[in-house]
């Protein structure tokens, strides 16, 4: 499909909707992004916090994953601590050397001079539950908020053009010399400014047309007359013999000048 073949109508709206849905996936993928960076940072911020519990117990010689998280939950304070459910869901991995090969999502390497490579991960399989369920809010939100503008923006299109689709209207009715109701009034100083101008240029139009046709009229008419007078002339001359062939002559070279005179000026009005 061509855009030349399109209307003024239809190009705004997929210009407009085009754009709005544009700005609205942006709008998400950042928002989403700016999500999960925050929940990354947060969760970096809990893994400090339980690396420095685990380097301050001196719990970073326990090796045995599971031992560890036991002798740090002894610890009164982190029973009912909101880092518990970061604790819980964590893996822990004490290296001599920094690990390269982690497969979760979320990891934290921290190393203090007496110790061992502390290494938390997760896999955050509860931040993927809540970005999912934020994506499939904010999707529904989105496309709710782009339906609305939708019908918003195609009635003030539609509103916008319908002068101009009644100014062409008008022009292909006056074009076809037949009655026009493709009336409406304009709604902005633009499309008023246009209307009339086009209304006045037809109406000077359709002026100029009767004129011409009055004007062709009167100049068929004294076109005639000489002709009735040449026509006579001939009808004399054949009927008296003894007419005067030189006055006939002379009247009938003038009466042709005066219809070549106006022949020409005919043709100069058609051409205008």
């Amino acid at each position: 499909m061509k855009l030349n073949k399109l209307t003024l109508k239809t190009k705004f709206n997929i210009f407009i909707l085009t754009t709005l849905a544009l700005a609205m996936g942006l709008m998400l993928y950042l928002s989403l992004y700016f999500y999960k960076k925050h929940f990354e940072e947060e969760v970096h911020e809990d893994f400090k916090v339980i690396i420095s519990a685990i380097v301050n117990s001196k719990l970073y010689t326990i090796k045995d994953m599971q031992k560890l998280k036991t002798e740090l939950l002894e610890k009164e304070r982190w029973r009912f601590s909101p880092y518990r459910r970061v604790l819980d869901d964590a893996n822990i991995l004490i290296t001599e050397t920094k690990p390269t090969d982690i497969e979760d999502d979320i990891h934290l390497s921290v190393k203090y001079h007496e110790t061992p490579w502390i290494t938390l991960s997760t896999k955050g399989e509860e931040h993927l539950e809540e970005y999912k369920h934020l994506m499939h809010t904010l999707l529904i939100v989105m496309f709710s908020l782009l339906l609305v503008a939708g019908v918003i923006i195609l009635w003030g299109v539609t509103t916008l053009v319908k002068p101009i689709a009644s100014l062409t209207q008008l022009c292909h009715d006056m074009q076809a010399q037949k009655p026009s109701i493709a009336l409406c009034n304009p709604n902005s100083l633009e499309v008023y400014e246009l209307y009339t101008a086009v209304t006045s240029l037809l109406t000077k139009n359709r002026h100029l047309c009767e004129s011409k046709v009055d004007l062709f009229k009167e100049a068929a008419h004294e076109l005639k007359a000489p002709l009735a007078i040449m026509q006579a002339r001939l009808n004399l001359l054949q009927e008296d013999k003894n007419y005067n062939l030189d006055k006939y002559e002379a009247e009938t070279k003038h009466d042709i000048k005066v219809m070549n005179s106006k022949l020409k000026e005919l043709l100069f009005l058609f051409f205008l």
